[in-house]
């Protein structure tokens, strides 16, 4: 019996084990569910792998992706493994210098992309990509008048690859055959926050047996629907969308537009997410307006109930015995009130939701918790995989639960988390320096991440080592541990603290445009631009009691002092943010070096002057009047 050790393998299994009558992929297009067979996948996967061996691609070689998530994605990934090389993620917000830089390092010789917007970015820096041999995209809305010789359409290249398969009937089954499980199936570029991306080579071993040993812990179920979400170019949706159907044989779904994601998983209600921290914030906010904007009625139940939630909550991840009258209020919260509030959110099938990329703070966890959505909290790194997970009998807020089966943590001297995966990943490409600095001679992998293993087994993940700051009297404190707080306000979008050898802590504020442009509206405030908004005296004020309410749950010298609204929202153009959403700390302290010094001084608002970047990629200087805030 062959080992299934690759996903071409696998898919190939799939297909012969249920042909036409399984679903393996459904995705939403103009509103009408399109459904695609293992068969279906399999083929397609077969004709693009030849027709890339026909356009000149051959064992070794790499194709670059670029995309939001959508069975192409997929199918050519798999097709360039099956052919016998390596797919490479490109994030899809990416633009001209980061792909230069990542197609370029990686020696992609492909680019497949999904649509005009994206092979526009790739016309423009032809000439500084001088491996590539084509541009092949796989939606031709706007592409009928294109000429350009280096374009070729994913339809094309299938028609190439059946033709090829004419002549070669059963060189495709030998190429998947001569794969390994030790041969790298994708780079994974790191998100950059500390300096140029990274790419880690991760073998079919990495993700095959870290997504098994995951499954051992929560095993998918016939009828499962997974929600593909998370960009494939991260390592995370390799080992969920790719790995773990793969090996289970079940259906993943992908939503129409990340604008419809919210409409569409009320169609699919999956039983299985996974979300970024970022997005199981923005759920939060979005269940704590929706409060906000109900009836009076609605509001009184919601708010006399909850309490009772966090006290179900708390009994059972001490195991607490709960009485009949508290299982009674749980009866009757879920019945009126949280059976509808998990309709609308469309997860009212859901068993498990997962967070990783960032811990998500503990009072958003809690609360999601409060109102029975079974989130938790998972850590690990691109390079190592899943390392630690919550289990159903086992949670808690202040940690990211214990370690996975087939891992190992341990805690250096120095505090930093040190991580064994199942199977070590392959280094980093090009980079053999940086690999041997972040695996030691025993092989650990070295995180950067402070953290400690509490007495209930479970890993409690601090603060990046790098981001523990010190004040100037010699107090330490970890600003990501405020930020999340921070961040439970709906009113507040993202959070950078400042007060590394400085007298006290301040903070940056980025407001959440949609949650407070409907509060001005609702209290009669006239604003114009995010700008405009985010300086209304009544708007910073709203922010400075937000602050205090977290104030209230801090050490008196972690305590914001000042803060400041940032006059814009943070973007990964401007190198402010990395693509998973990651704040780069150190860009942003140099950027705003003005802003910050304002926050130490005694003075009341900052003029700045500014370069900021249009999406079209314009650039355009403008003058703000910033607002420097005592709390």
């Amino acid at each position: 019996m062959e080992i299934l050790d690759t996903f071409p393998k696998l898919l190939k299994r799939n297909a012969e084990r249920y042909g036409d009558r399984e679903v393996a992929q459904r995705r939403k297009d103009r509103g009408i569910w399109q459904e695609y067979s293992w068969k279906d996948y399999y083929e397609h996967t077969e004709n693009f792998a030849l027709g890339l061996v026909s356009l000149g691609f051959r064992t070794g070689d790499r194709v670059a992706i670029i995309g939001d998530n959508d069975p192409e994605y997929y199918w050519v990934e798999i097709a360039a493994q099956a052919a016998g090389g390596t797919s490479v993620g490109l994030f899809s917000d990416m633009m001209g210098d980061e792909l230069k830089y990542v197609v370029n390092h990686s020696d992609s010789i492909f680019v497949i992309a999904q649509d005009q917007e994206q092979v526009d970015k790739f016309l423009e820096i032809k000439s500084d990509i001088p491996k590539v041999l084509k541009i092949i995209y796989w939606d031709p809305k706007g592409m009928w008048f294109y000429d350009d010789p280096a374009l070729l359409s994913f339809e094309k290249v299938e028609n190439l690859g059946s033709e090829f398969k004419k002549g070669n009937p059963s060189f495709l089954d030998e190429s998947i055959s001569k794969g390994k499980g030790s041969d790298v199936a994708v780079l994974c570029y790191t998100s950059g926050t500390t300096g140029l991306p990274k790419g880690v080579m991760l073998t079919f071993d990495n993700l095959l047996k870290c997504t098994q040993n995951w499954l051992k812990i929560d095993p998918w179920k016939d009828g499962d629907e997974y929600l593909s979400f998370l960009p494939p170019a991260w390592g995370t949706e390799q080992f969920m969308g790719l790995g773990a159907a793969l090996s289970t044989g079940k259906r993943v779904n992908f939503a129409e537009t990340a604008d419809t994601v919210q409409e569409d998983i009320r169609e699919i209600s999956p039983q299985i997410v996974f979300y970024a921290a970022r997005l199981w914030e923005d759920v939060t906010s979005s269940i704590q307006l929706g409060i906000t904007d109900s009836s009076v009625l609605k509001r009184f139940i919601f708010n006399k109930l909850l309490p009772f939630g966090y006290k179900i909550e708390t009994a059972k991840q001490n195991k607490q015995k709960m009485g009949l009258w508290l299982r009674l209020i749980e009866l009757l919260h879920y019945n009126l009130v949280l059976k509808p509030l998990h309709d609308n959110l469309g997860l009212k099938k859901l068993r498990v939701g997962y967070t990783a990329g960032a811990p998500l703070a503990p009072d958003n966890f809690y609360y999601l918790r409060a109102l029975k959505i079974n989130i938790k909290q998972l850590y690990g790194t691109t390079e190592t995989g899943t390392n630690a997970i919550h289990r159903n009998e086992d949670v808690s807020n202040d940690t990211v639960g214990q370690v996975v089966p087939g891992s190992e943590v341990r805690i250096s001297e120095e505090q930093e988390i040190l991580l064994k995966g199942p199977a070590p990943f392959k280094g980093y490409y090009k980079n053999q320096e940086e690999t041997s600095q972040k695996i030691d001679d025993d092989g650990w992998f070295h995180t950067g991440d402070a953290g400690h293993i509490n007495e209930r087994g479970h890993v409690v993940w601090i603060e990046r080592l790098t981001n523990l700051q010190t004040l100037a009297n010699g107090y330490k404190f970890p600003p990501q541990y405020i930020e999340g707080k921070l961040k439970f306000s709906p009113y507040i979008k993202d959070v950078v603290v400042l007060g590394g050898e400085r007298e006290y802590v301040t903070v940056l504020i980025q407001i959440d445009f949609n949650s407070v442009s409907r509060w001005a509206e609702q209290n009669n405030i006239n604003f114009t631009t995010f700008t405009d908004l985010s300086q209304k005296e009544q708007v910073r004020k709203l922010i400075a009691s937000e602050i205090i309410k977290v104030n209230e749950t801090l050490p008196e010298q972690s305590r914001v002092k000042k803060f400041a609204n940032m006059y814009k929202e943070f973007d990964p153009d401007e190198g402010e943010i990395t693509r998973t959403r990651k704040i780069r700390r150190s860009f942003i302290e140099k950027a705003f070096k003005s802003l910050i010094d304002a926050l130490y001084l005694d003075e009341h608002s900052v003029s700045l002057e500014t370069q900021i970047t249009y999406q079209s990629g314009k650039q355009a200087q403008i003058k703000v009047e910033v607002a420097i805030n005592d709390i």
